[in-house]
């Protein structure tokens, strides 16, 4: 049977399994760093950074959990809260510590990709896009079945941040010879920059109305239910 560990190992070993360019490009190329980071909101699952210094946050679930669905969407955007409150240097002595490295073993990783990549302006760039909240927030799971207005409600409590996120569903079926075979999909992404758009198929069980339904406002933010078939939400956080 799989385990939330196994998941988290598969992600570490073989980043390139997530579907990060589809939900956002900008996060492309992201190198593995660690597994179980802590936080003083808790432990992280993946940590995975660009070499243009962009973190990427992994939650790994089996939805069929009773702490999955809702749950987990607010527990990552509180990873990610705690975050804005490090620098550079914060990430690197937490990652030393996790990898029981001395050094900046956080460097070593990004110069393994790129060999001349400059040590202040990687620094420069992390920190920067840590105190923004400029993340890359992935949960990935075995079979999310989240509706996309229950994700909405928690987004729409952290509208400071300037992260995207995305539901990845990635089942692991083994294979009569010991293998596993991955076939990972995205049923939702999100892009919070200074306008929020939630775009993505609609998982089993969502109820979402009709394709004629009008957008319903309600104060400052506003949701759009479907548009052309796909369901769209938009939060203004002007």
């Amino acid at each position: 049977m799989v385990t939330e560990a196994d998941i988290q190992a598969l992600v570490h070993a073989h980043p390139g399994s997530l579907p990060i360019a589809e939900i956002d490009p900008m996060f492309a190329g992201a190198v593995p760093v660690c597994t179980e980071l802590n936080t003083p909101a808790g432990a992280i699952d993946n940590l995975l950074i660009t070499p243009s210094g962009l973190p990427v946050l992994v939650e790994c679930k089996l939805w069929r959990n009773p702490e999955g669905r809702r749950e987990v969407v607010g527990q990552i955007l509180d990873y990610a809260k705690e975050l804005t409150r490090w620098s550079s240097s914060d990430l690197q002595r937490e990652v030393s510590r996790r990898l029981k490295r001395d050094g900046n073993p956080l460097l070593d990783l990004m110069r393994v990709i790129d060999p001349r990549l400059d040590e202040v302006q990687f620094n420069d760039a992390l920190t920067a896009n840590l105190r923004r909240g400029r993340f890359l927030l992935l949960i990935v799971g075995d079979g999310i079945r989240e509706g996309v207005k229950a994700i909405a409600e928690y987004l729409q409590a952290h509208a400071g941040l300037h992260f995207s996120l995305g539901l990845v569903e990635m089942p692991i079926h083994l294979m009569p010879d010991g293998a596993r075979l991955v076939a990972p999909r995205v049923l939702a992404r999100a892009v919070l920059r200074r306008r929020l758009r939630l775009v993505g198929s609609v998982p089993p069980g969502t109820a979402m109305g009709g394709h004629n339904e009008r957008p319903r406002h309600h104060g400052p933010h506003a949701c759009d239910a479907h548009l052309q078939g796909v369901p769209r939400l938009s939060v203004n956080t002007t």
